[in-house]
């Protein structure tokens, strides 16, 4: 039934038994799958196959493959160059894009799923065609190998940047200006502060430099805004940059031409006196400057309203969810200079802003709203990120510096526990390896 036989014309899968043996592949003690060749083998057999390329951030699957499989280092990298290289060929070859065949590889990011929890399986479940509501407990793995920032954490075989990628950003609805206000179509990159989201807004943002113009980029931080001493306010939607503005600094722009954001954009109180859809984004600015929309110095946007806002003006709107390892988010967030805020606050923050992403995927997920991994693109590169171009409608080979800043916060060893409590569970002695 399964042609393993040194008679058949095609592969045993590995070495053809003999005699007795004949019928069964033989395998040796130690061994890489051929992804592409493996889906190959089932597809010649008349099977639906699908391949799940699991995740996780590469720094702390050595360190667990060091503790427990592998103790030598060299031969650990060594070996995880090669399987990496097999899984970006799978990628490349049958991805939702691929080459020979589409669908049949997909990335399923470790972190996303600790984030995201049920939200983020229920779309795996989707994706592989089962029909389940089975739950699992959620407990992070990830998270007892995480310290602060150290440059001794980085190994030899890692390479570390001499810049910093994660430079908060302001709002901004980049950077193909023409005469319209709203775009035929909108990218709105959302992370956490502290993912960073900016290495892939800015990736994007260079590659829409040279389209035709008809792509617009939003990069937006959960909260955004830097006053560490107010409670984040919820707004609806983050309008065009034209129409943007703090309402502290109200007082000190001049008069300014406001009727385009009121007529094309619809941002006025008058509108939303008409029809509830024409909602400001924010609070409305009255008298000479009705048309923007102002936003309090610290705010959160609701993703879910925020698609709606822009679909009720005719915008084909697309959200990408940039998600990275919690706890190291968490840690870059805390050593920002620019917007320090307490532990307490940045996990309560963290938290809010989950919820709110959770919500948004859920009610638009694969149509409005996709999740794209931090750790997936460090560890697949190009593979990873022409898939998120094609899904977003780009056609572009532009490939930016890969730089794994993760891996400063990993730690080399399980020391750095002593220092104190956790706010999250431990992993599970079964945990993901």
């Amino acid at each position: 039934e399964a042609f393993i036989s040194e008679q058949s014309n095609s592969s045993c899968g590995a070495k053809c038994g003999a005699g007795n043996y004949s019928g069964y592949a033989l395998y040796p003690k130690r061994f890489f799958v051929n992804i592409t060749s493996h889906i190959e083998w089932y597809l010649l057999r008349g099977v639906d196959v699908t391949v799940i390329l699991s995740t996780r951030d590469r720094s702390i699957s050595r360190r667990g493959k060091e503790k427990v499989h592998c103790k030598r280092q060299n031969f650990a990298h060594r070996e995880d160059e090669l399987a990496i290289e097999l899984m970006k060929e799978g990628l490349r070859k049958y991805g939702a894009f691929g080459s020979i065949g589409r669908d049949r590889v997909f990335v399923s990011s470790y972190e996303a799923l600790m984030s995201m929890k049920d939200e983020y399986l229920f779309g795996l479940y989707k994706v592989l065609r089962i029909n389940s509501t089975y739950v699992p407990s959620f407990e992070d793995g990830n998270e007892k190998y995480v310290t602060d920032a150290n440059e001794a954490n980085v190994d030899e075989n890692s390479v570390t940047s001499k810049h910093d990628i994660f430079a908060p950003q302001l709002p901004t609805s980049d950077l193909n200006s023409n005469h319209s206000l709203l775009p035929k179509k909108l990218i709105t990159v959302v992370g956490l502060k502290g993912s960073g989201s900016t290495f892939l807004s800015t990736t994007l943002g260079k590659v829409l430099l040279s389209t035709d113009g008809e792509t617009r980029l939003q990069h937006i931080s959960l909260p955004q805004g830097c006053d560490s001493q107010v409670n984040a306010s919820i707004v609806d939607a983050l309008v065009p940059e034209e129409c943007f503005c703090y309402e502290h600094k109200l007082k000190d722009l001049d008069t300014l031409n406001t009727k385009q954001c009121q007529d094309e954009v619809n941002i006025s109180e008058d509108n939303i006196k008409q029809s509830i859809k024409w909602t400001c984004g924010a609070k409305c600015a009255e008298g000479q400057f009705s048309g923007l929309a102002l936003y309090p110095d610290r705010f959160y946007i609701n993703l879910t309203s925020h698609i709606n806002w822009y679909l009720t003006r005719s915008v084909d709107v697309k959200v990408v969810l940039f998600l990275r390892d919690k706890s190291i988010s968490n840690k870059e967030k805390l050593r920002n200079p620019h917007c320090h805020v307490s532990p307490e606050v940045a996990n309560v923050e963290d938290d809010n802003a989950m919820e709110i992403m959770r919500e948004a995927y859920q009610k638009y997920r694969d149509e409005r709203v996709m999740i794209v991994s931090y750790e997936g693109l460090m560890q697949y590169k190009e593979s990873y990120l022409f898939e998120i171009y094609r899904s977003l409608g780009i056609k572009s080979t532009y490939l930016p510096d890969f730089i794994d800043e993760n891996r400063m916060f990993v730690a080399k060893d399980l020391q750095h526990q002593m220092q104190g409590p956790s706010r999250h569970k431990k992993g599970h002695a079964n945990e993901i390896k």
